[in-house]
């Protein structure tokens, strides 16, 4: 007998701006994402998405990309830091970034699939970003190395990213 898994629930906590947990049930009648723009809908739809696809492969903001450029403002650092606000700055003429968490912080995204049988299977992803302290020489001369970090974290602006995938038997957090 073929068993199908449904959605059934998103979890989230510290991802965007969902700041603190979030739960979303997911009726099996289906769910429709709307609201104005900047509400969260593709923030959530990335999130999804970063627990689903591999990062070597994950373009966040899918919808908002034209001709295959893809969104540079949203990466997995700014998600679990919240990024919240862009704007100029009229000294420097680079564009600032105002995020909602600093220094070390962790997000993690739970989706939980139904069987139908009463035997919920849940896929989690825990990031831990920790902030690395250095002197703003070897910063600004590149001396930064994924080298000397296991295969399954990452190195971005300053920043060790820990992340892992979590497959349970179970209904989410």
């Amino acid at each position: 007998m073929n068993v199908q898994h449904r959605l059934s629930r998103i979890q989230l906590v510290n991802w965007g701006t969902f700041n603190g947990y979030f739960d979303l049930a997911v009726p099996s009648s289906g769910l429709l994402l709307t609201g104005p723009s900047g509400s969260g809908k593709s923030s959530l739809l990335d999130a999804m998405a970063s627990v689903l696809v591999h990062q070597r492969w994950l373009s966040y903001n899918a919808a908002a990309q034209e001709g295959g450029r893809a969104d540079q403002s949203r990466s997995l650092a700014t998600y679990v830091r919240g990024a919240y606000k862009r704007r100029a700055n009229e000294e420097s003429g680079e564009v600032d970034v105002e995020f909602m968490r600093h220094g070390a912080t962790w997000s993690a995204v739970g989706l939980t699939y139904d069987d139908g049988q009463s035997h919920p299977t849940s896929l989690i992803r825990l990031i831990l970003l920790l902030a690395i302290i250095m002197p703003p020489s070897h910063a600004a001369a590149g001396c930064m190395s994924s080298e000397s970090v296991p295969h399954s974290t990452q190195l971005r602006h300053g920043t060790l990213v820990i992340h892992m995938t979590v497959i349970a038997s179970g209904a989410g957090f």
